[in-house]
């Protein structure tokens, strides 16, 4: 019985990679079209949903159950995915994280996300001519769905910041740092943006990019760097809003994945810099230095 479930799985595998991955392809295309086109009406469902969980936030600590906010944590669930109610969990924790408080939680509807997942169901039963059993049909499904996660965390790394419009944010206490993250339920979650209660030190940013090193998956927001020789400095998937590199060295720097809103790119030298799937939003590069610098899937 063991060597049929294995060779039935490995027909399953076969199938998805053959028959699955292109039309996914496909679909998941559409979503990130989706996602474009209807970017406000997304931004405003989660405004909703994050104005819920403002209020509920606000009754745990009138009560003394919850102390101040270090996460809101947006989780993927698979179960939604099966019984078709594409919901993702939006749980607040606070310094203790898993460890404290886990009942303090909304959900919104992310229908969205999944609207194409009915069409590759469609086309998993039709092409097999109805033989699949039901557990077969969930096992595709779920093969699929570290895809709409990804989806899901590179949009809210552009939209997140939205939290400071959220009526009762700032009537909540929070921590120094209040995170944002999203991620599979009970997994490995993705920062997708930070509030700072006090403001960043725009000083001591700076020494730190000068002094070389790692960083990833950080949030900056409103920070002169001017004239920073950041030279082989190591900035990858970081989200910066409205920051002023003017005048700046990134020669041979690695600033892959990273997103830039509205910041200022006058006169910056990335002279074999790797730019790779950087996407510049709302930012004027025509003075900037691209000699030999890596700009595969870079975006402006």
């Amino acid at each position: 019985m063991a060597v049929v479930h294995i060779i039935k799985k490995d027909m399953m595998e076969a199938f998805f990679k053959q028959e699955l991955v292109p039309l996914n392809d496909v679909k998941i295309e559409e979503i990130r079209a989706y996602t474009v086109d209807n970017k406000q009406a997304i931004k405003h469902g989660l405004s909703q949903s994050l104005s819920e969980i403002m209020q509920r936030i606000i009754s745990y600590q009138s009560k003394g159950t919850l102390g101040p906010v270090k996460y809101i944590v947006f989780s993927m669930l698979r179960s939604s995915v099966l019984d078709k109610s594409y919901k993702i969990r939006v749980t607040v924790y606070d310094a203790l994280f898993y460890a404290g408080l886990k009942d303090c939680y909304e959900y919104y509807d992310c229908s969205w996300l999944f609207k194409t997942m009915d069409d590759i169901v469609n086309y998993i039963t039709n092409i097999k001519n109805n033989k699949l059993k039901n557990y077969q049909i969930e096992f595709l499904e779920l093969k699929q769905f570290s895809r709409y996660v990804d989806i899901f965390i590179n949009f809210m790394r552009y939209v997140a910041d939205i939290i400071e419009d959220v009526p009762n944010f700032f009537d909540i206490d929070k921590e120094s740092e209040l995170e944002l993250r999203v991620g599979e339920y009970f997994d490995l979650t993705t920062p997708v943006y930070t509030y700072f209660k006090n403001g960043q030190d725009e000083h001591n940013v700076k020494v730190k990019f000068e002094a070389g090193g790692i960083f990833a998956f950080k949030t900056y927001n409103n920070l002169d760097l001017s004239r920073g020789m950041y030279d082989g400095v190591t900035i990858k998937y970081c989200n910066f809003r409205k920051c002023n590199f003017s005048s700046s060295s990134f020669r041979k720097g690695n600033l892959q994945g990273s997103i830039f809103i509205d910041c200022n790119f006058d006169r910056v030298d990335f002279n074999e810099a790797d730019l790779s799937f950087v996407d510049f939003v709302d930012v004027d590069l025509s003075t900037a230095n691209f000699k030999f610098a890596n700009t595969e899937g870079t975006i402006n």
